[in-house]
């Protein structure tokens, strides 16, 4: 009788680990199709824009309360097969500054400048990295959200991301329970 709820406690155990925010959070990520990472092609370029939930710099923080209400953060990578010309142009000053002119967040009809837009020094590499922070709102279901990249130095195209914002919600609260 004693064994018999060890195990039932221990398959309890189990179904609750399988079913954590940390899995879930990662599951909604992997998706290709819910536009929390998305990916797009210009000739050799790829330029992937990654959502980055509003847990994620607490993680990062000794703080508990810092990245929880603030901003709303995107990661853009781009890399080449052609990595000279990448490495080439990446050298330009324009890849590093005034970056603020580039990025937008267009919320219904609003656009919004990033409150943070930088160059990540480390970010990847063979590719370059951009951290994007927009002030966050009160997103409302029903509207349109979308991300946009004014890439004139890599692939010489304006790049729109949209965004499903019940998506951005529930993996701000899935990282919230990290």
């Amino acid at each position: 009788m004693k064994y018999r709820y060890g195990w039932i406690s221990l398959a309890l155990l189990a179904l609750s680990c399988q079913n954590s925010p940390a899995k879930q959070l990662q599951q909604l990520h992997d998706d290709k199709d819910n536009g929390l990472v998305q990916e797009k092609r210009i000739n050799n370029t790829v330029v992937t824009c990654s959502y980055l939930p509003a847990g994620w710099e607490r993680k990062m923080s000794d703080e508990p309360d810092v990245g929880t209400v603030e901003g709303m953060s995107f990661e853009v990578n781009i890399t080449s097969a052609d990595k000279a010309d990448l490495i080439q142009k990446g050298s330009h000053q324009m890849a590093s500054y005034g970056l603020d002119t580039v990025f937008q967040l267009i919320y219904d009809q609003d656009t919004l400048p990033p409150l943070l837009a930088q160059r990540v020094a480390n970010g990847n590499v063979g590719g370059i990295v951009y951290l994007v922070t927009f002030d966050r709102r009160t997103l409302e279901q029903g509207s349109k959200l979308t991300f946009v990249y004014k890439d004139w130095l890599f692939t010489a195209t304006r790049l729109t991301f949209p965004l499903q914002i019940n998506l951005l919600q529930q993996s701000d609260s899935l990282s919230l329970k990290l």
